[in-house]
């Protein structure tokens, strides 16, 4: 009786799971299969329409959709950049200052914040600054958003660190500086990776701050489709969205990948 109650717990568990799993990834899919439908309107392939890839073709040739996905690389690469620079000296230097441990609430909360709000706040800022429509300003506004989540993830594997492995090297002559560039960056290596991955996906889907912010030839991909649809969902708008999908799943699956290896090696 007791074997057989648990093998319904067991089957119930794994229906759930994959009820949630299928709720999740069913408009992933959806978006994808609408990218390959030939037709010149929206739609799901059949065995009948056949699939396409003259979609994707038109995506990539396109002056201003390939504008948009470069400037949305460069955009996230410097925003990864940027967060990695600040995070990683916020996330030492407070684990040494326990009385400002409370900053990293004050730091995260821009993740909280609508990204309405963020963008007309950068919209004012940077327009008084004179820099609104440049790279600049989107890299300094996605950053409200890598910060955060570049910090949360060096917080949690720096936290997850043996402090016995610091105290050893400083014990053995090591100043601080070269036991953090010894001992701790070479740990928090995988972290420093999922940091930017994170920071670098978060800033390729941001749409809102960017249609705030950019302009003239400074324009990401999701600003670039977001016009388009407004008036007619065409497949090559599915299209240029499956490229950001993709890109941002395959990033997502390889910082999950490298954290799981962070946590297992702690």
């Amino acid at each position: 009786m007791s074997v057989a109650l648990g093998f319904l717990r067991r089957s119930g568990f794994h229906l759930f799971a994959a009820t949630v799993v299928a709720f999740l990834v069913t408009p992933f899919v959806i978006s994808l299969l609408v990218s390959f439908f030939p037709g010149r309107s929206i739609g799901l392939p059949t065995i009948e329409t056949g699939l396409t890839l003259d979609w994707y073709g038109i995506v990539l040739t396109d002056p201003l959709y390939r504008q948009g996905l470069v400037n949305s690389a460069v955009v996230g690469v410097l925003v990864a950049a940027v967060s990695l620079t600040l995070a990683l000296p916020l996330v030492i230097g407070l684990s040494r200052t326990p009385r400002l441990r409370w900053l990293t609430g004050a730091i995260v909360i821009p993740a909280t914040v609508p990204t309405v709000i963020l963008g007309m706040q950068s919209l004012v800022a940077f327009e008084a600054l004179g820099i609104r429509g440049s790279l600049l300003s989107i890299v300094a506004a996605h950053s409200l958003w890598g910060l955060p989540l570049a910090m949360l993830v060096l917080k949690a594997a720096h936290d997850r660190l043996d402090p016995g492995l610091l105290e050893a090297a400083r014990s053995l002559g090591a100043g601080a500086a070269r036991a953090t560039w010894e001992v701790t960056l070479p740990l928090l290596g995988p972290a420093l990776v999922v940091g930017a991955i994170l920071a670098f996906v978060a800033s390729l889907n941001e749409l809102v701050m960017s249609l705030f912010l950019a302009g003239g030839n400074v324009r990401t991909l999701p600003t670039v489709v977001w016009p388009q649809v407004r008036h007619a969902v065409r497949p090559d708008v599915a299209a240029a969205s499956s490229i950001l999908l993709v890109v941002a799943l395959v990033a997502t699956g390889l910082a999950y990948l490298l954290w799981r290896g962070q946590t297992n090696r702690a």
